[in-house]
Order: structure tokens, then sequence, then C-alpha cells
């Protein structure tokens, strides 16, 4: 599979409401990764590591997601309007797991002087390029074929 196609399968999975990667595992992750807006506007946030999600969050609400143990970040697109998006990056992360523990993450999505998530600009073009799956390729939807999605994507079933 090209890395194109598995970008379009990653797409179509969102776009139809398909379940994450992370939901389909058979040992669903205790962590969790709680992302806070704060912000004055709307969201749309990309998780990328071993759990990858992409997570709407309305101004003022909060979305929580499981996480497998490993290594994330966080991008984020600001606002309702396309022609005044902003995007950020945050810093890498840890989400620590083990038979008696786990991790419970909340991350605020807006600029706070002495934070403790440091974030920076970015492009338009390094988050829609983003790849949301860094394992388990193979778990993603195949595209649709000539625009057309497959019943079973649809549907989820």
């Amino acid at each position: 599979m090209t890395l194109n196609a598995m970008l379009r399968g990653a797409v179509l999975a969102v776009l139809c409401g398909l379940a994450g990667v992370g939901d389909l595992m058979a040992d669903s992750p205790h962590s969790t990764i709680t992302l806070d807006n704060q912000s004055g506007t709307a969201v749309l946030a990309k998780l990328v590591g071993a759990t990858p999600h992409v997570v709407e969050v309305p101004d003022r609400q909060q979305r929580t997601v499981s996480a497998a143990a490993g290594e994330y970040y966080l991008l984020a697109r600001y606002g309702s309007d396309p022609d005044s998006y902003t995007y950020d990056r945050g810093d890498p992360f840890l989400v620590e797991e083990a038979a008696d523990r786990y991790s419970e993450i909340t991350i605020t999505l807006h600029g706070v002087v002495d934070g403790n998530y440091a974030t920076r600009p970015t492009t338009c073009e390094e988050f829609l390029e983003a790849l949301l799956v860094e394992e388990n390729m193979n778990d993603l939807p195949e595209p649709a074929q000539n625009g057309v999605i497959p019943e079973a994507q649809r549907t989820g079933r």
C-alpha cells in the first residue's frame, strides 16, 4: 500500500466516523489524554503517536481519548474560518502505563505564559501531512474506489 493510499484511508476513517485505530485494539489502554479547549475558538486536534486520534474540541469544552503507552505530540488547528486558521505543534510527551499505574494527562488548548506544555507555531502543510499512524498501518481501511466507500466502512460494521 502506498503512503498516499494510507493517508486517504486515514482521512476516510475520520470523515466516515469510524472508530480510531486505538479503539480497535484488543487490549484497550487505561491511560487518557484530555484536551481542554480554553482558546476562545473551535480546535481540530491531531494526537500523533501510538494511539492516534483526530478530535474536534468546541470552545470551552473538553474531549478525552484513550492512549496506549508511548511518545506523542499534538498538532492543533484553531479557528472556524479556513481563511484565518492558525496552527500549533506541541513538544513530545510520554504516556506511561504498567499493570499498576497509568497516565491521566490534561492539555489545555491555548497559550499560557509559563505553562507546562510548550507549543510553537506550525504550518497548514505540517498539520495536513502529519502521519496519524506510526505503527499498525494495516489497520486503516482501504481508500474508496471511484469515490464509493464500501458499506462496512460507512457503517463501521
